[in-house]
């Protein structure tokens, strides 16, 4: 059996677009003002300003 690869990417591309989707729904992340990645411990920091 042989794939497409466009076809394939293209359906992997929208599964990942509606999971990011409902990860924004879920955690509000477009509440936050900034953020911080920290690579050597892999941990995002999600923050606002505070007043």
């Amino acid at each position: 059996m042989r794939i497409d690869y466009e076809q394939f990417a293209g359906k992997k591309c929208q599964e990942l677009m509606q999971i990011q989707e409902r990860f924004r729904e879920q955690l509000s992340i477009g509440n936050y003002q900034d953020w911080y990645y920290d690579a050597e411990l892999a941990l995002l920091r999600l923050y606002n300003e505070r007043v």
